[in-house]
């Protein structure tokens, strides 16, 4: 019995972790239905393990507004225990009748979880308001016929109030018997019949009064039997206690104890243990059914968000496949521009006087007509321009994403779990332009590019300066690599073939020594990693501007395959007793 007790205290944890999404269009009614499944868990499946199901019988009193139910109820209990009241919905808080020897099991924090217990001094305290956490209210009585039962009156079934259709609910869960009161006004109401198809269903023990007969009584319990029991498989068949409606002035109490008195005998033989054991099997087979159909529904709005998601994520991917082929075809300065570092750091005495001549003519116009000087190279200027493109591109792009992302959202927003997505991706960062994020993140990453083109330069100096051939080489052509030190890169690369190098044969043997000391790949690897580079920090865009935002939009998920473990944990559950 240990092992099972821990095997379903363990369930009963997994079983707490299901929810369904929030926004989902069945939410609501998914969280009902949950969380009377945990009620039924706890109490028919926890609870009953934990007493090796030898506790007492827990009868429940369920009706609609104004059939006397609470009149049955005292008669049952043999005591005046409840408050009758002309008034519908008028008992709020459930009402407990037991022998002394229930006190213990009364008292059990698993008996009615999550609700105050208090001695029942005066009955008008059952209709008041509970405020808070809910409490019910408990009578003792010596009654050695009855010992072994508890006997609850639970709030009407059909009030218009929702805590008391709340409180049935969780009473109905917590019960092993169900004894249902009806009445020719309310014997065909939906509410109360599909209540009693519920306690049905749930495999509960059901007695049934038909309470305030007169002069229709055969007429509107034979309807009673082919239109409400008759639908129902299990209802056919059960007995039904029929209660007269009593002559003006005879006294209720008495006249109800009169004729329940068999059904009090039959509640009072039933045997207790099997009963709680059946219940128990039959309680556990409905939680299996209605919890693998939960689990169905939240798995269909699981697939909806996530093909939402994965739309998105086929967009970026599309986009950055585009962005991608685009740098593949552009001109590769960035790897021009290390060469044009690399050279100055070999000097040539006059030559290099005479190529930075230029240089300082720009600095000098720079300074007279704009009053500062410019630092930068032709080629540096061509990098420059070529980064500011690719930065307003980058945006442009992360903007059109988030756009297309919101507009697909607004075209779904019938469906309410989408409609509540867009609400959270409005109220959040993917509802807010990306031009200026995706400036910071541009400007974040620039590092990166630095470090890779130190990184390269420093590289090909010290190979440089270990081959004094090639050295000599720099520094003899150093005026023609000025000039060509691009399409030297372009072959590099494989920008163009050899037939191209049309400046000078000392370019052709320059590309020739430096293809021989770094080899091939060396160029290629090095764009490569350039090219990644820029995809990393596109990546780093979209993920903060697009897939991030959205993904904080969407409602959180249950993992699927977890989800999957506990239903089938659940259906593999069986209850076995000594």
């Amino acid at each position: 019995m240990d092992t099972l007790l821990q095997q379903s205290k363990d369930l009963q944890n997994k079983l707490r972790a299901v929810s369904p999404l929030a926004g989902s269009g069945l939410g609501e009614e998914l969280s009902d239905r949950l969380e009377f499944l945990h009620r039924l868990f706890d109490a028919k499946i926890v609870h009953e393990i934990e007493r090796s199901f030898e506790g007492p019988l827990v009868i429940v009193l369920a009706g609609g507004t104004n059939v006397g139910k609470s009149e049955v109820f005292n008669a049952l209990c043999g005591k005046q225990v409840s408050l009758p009241d002309p008034r519908a919905g008028r008992t709020r808080r459930p009402a407990v009748c037991a022998d002394p020897s229930a006190t213990e099991a009364i008292a059990n924090p698993d008996f009615l979880r999550s609700y105050d217990r208090m001695e029942l001094i005066d009955p008008e305290d059952l209709h008041q308001a509970t405020t808070g956490k809910p409490c019910f209210h408990y009578s003792l009585r010596e009654a050695p016929d009855k010992k072994g039962l508890i006997f609850i009156d639970s709030p009407d079934i059909d009030s218009n109030r929702l805590e008391n259709l709340t409180s049935a609910r969780h009473l109905l869960a917590a019960s092993d018997v169900i004894v249902f009161v009806t009445s020719p006004s309310k014997y065909n109401d939906e509410a109360c019949v599909s209540f009693l198809y519920k306690t049905l269903d749930v495999g509960k023990e059901v007695f049934i009064v038909f309470n305030l007969l007169g002069p229709e009584a055969k007429t509107v319990v034979a309807d009673f039997r082919s239109a409400v029991l008759n639908r129902q498989k299990k209802a056919n068949e059960l007995n039904i206690t029929e209660v007269p409606r009593f002559p003006g002035g005879e006294d209720v109490f008495r006249h109800m104890i009169t004729h329940t008195v068999i059904l009090a005998q039959q509640i009072s033989s039933l045997p207790k243990t099997n009963i709680e054991t059946s219940q128990a099997r039959s309680t556990l087979a409905y939680i299996q059914k209605q919890f693998s159909s939960v689990i169905e529904t939240i798995h269909k709005d699981i697939e909806r968000v996530a093909k939402l998601a994965k739309d998105c994520v086929d967009n970026v991917t599309t986009v950055r496949g585009d962005y991608k082929r685009t740098l593949s075809h552009e001109p590769f300065y960035e790897i021009e521009e290390v060469f044009q570092e690399v050279l100055d750091q070999f000097s040539v005495p006059i030559v290099d006087d005479v190529l930075k001549a230029p240089g300082k003519a720009i600095k000098w116009v720079m300074r007279k007509v704009q009053g500062r000087d410019s630092e930068r190279s032709e080629i540096n200027e061509k990098v420059h321009r070529r980064k500011d493109r690719d930065r307003k591109k980058v945006a442009e792009m992360a903007d059109a994403l988030r756009s297309r992302t919101m507009k697909a959202l607004a075209d779904a927003s019938s469906d309410p779990l989408l409609a509540e997505v867009l609400h959270q991706a409005n109220k959040g960062t993917l509802g807010e332009p990306a031009e200026q994020k995706a400036e910071l993140i541009w400007d974040e990453m620039e590092p990166g590019f630095t470090r890779w083109k130190e990184e390269m330069r420093d590289e090909i100096i010290e190979k440089l300066r270990a081959s004094p051939n090639l050295r000599a080489l720099i520094k003899t052509s150093k005026a023609v690599l000025q000039v060509g030190s691009g399409l030297l890169v372009a072959v590099l690369v494989g920008g163009v073939g050899p037939s191209d190098l049309v400046i000078a044969p000392v370019m052709a043997r320059l590309t020739q020594y430096v293809l021989e000391t770094f080899g091939s790949a060396y160029f290629s690897a090095k764009r490569d990693d350039y090219l990644d580079l820029h995809l990393k920090r596109f990546d780093a865009v979209t993920t903060q501007v697009v897939l991030g935002p959205l993904d904080e939009a969407l409602p959180k998920r249950p993992d699927l395959k977890e989800m999957e473990e506990t239903k089938n944990a659940l259906n593999n559950f069986r209850i076995q007793t000594p």
